[in-house]
């Protein structure tokens, strides 16, 4: 990865992750300090190239003035989170990354995998708001969850269907815990 600092030009790596044994690099190619060419690359095992995959407009659009704080890869999705809590999830399953879900309230992921195995469902959800969508992996149908709580602090996630809750209520003055068996 090359980038020239004094013309703002070059590439830039903002994030990588693994998944089903290859490595997935978010990355960037600056063509002067305003334009940005975002993709996500895969690699196997042995650093080859294995495919490109553009970002499409909307996704784009999310990254074109922001860092991102989190990157993460399960089978044909990616995850894209900035640090201003502008989350995306994208499909890659071709060589266009297409948005499915865009979420701009501290949005977040949590998946369960079990003995290094790839996920089966991957769980997104919204801090503040209290929004939350099931993501099944092996059928690509996204559900969305009827949750009563907001002020999400954390959420835990298996792969035998269990997903444990942890929010605040609505003055931030006691914490509920919540069991959902999905």
């Amino acid at each position: 990865v090359k980038f020239d600092n004094d013309k703002s030009e070059g590439d830039l790596i903002y994030n990588f992750a693994q998944s089903n044994n290859f490595l997935y690099t978010l990355e960037a190619k600056a063509v002067d300090p305003e334009a940005r060419i975002f993709t996500i690359k895969q690699y196997n095992s042995k650093g080859s190239l294995v495919r490109r995959i553009e970002l499409d407009k909307e996704v784009t659009d999310i990254l074109k003035n922001e860092r991102v704080s989190r990157f993460a890869v399960m089978g044909q999705y990616a995850f894209i989170r900035t640090f201003s809590n502008t989350g995306v999830l994208c499909d890659i399953s071709n060589n266009i990354a297409v948005a499915r879900l865009i979420d701009n309230e501290e949005i977040d992921i949590a998946y369960g995998a079990k003995n290094g195995e790839e996920p089966t469902h991957i769980l997104i959800y919204s801090r503040n708001k209290g929004d939350m969508w099931l993501l099944e992996l092996k059928t690509s149908t996204l559900h969305s969850l009827d949750v009563n709580y907001e002020n999400i602090e954390y959420v835990i996630i298996d792969d035998t269907k269990n997903i444990l809750i942890s929010a605040f209520d609505d003055d931030d003055t006691a914490n509920t815990l919540m069991y959902l068996d999905y």
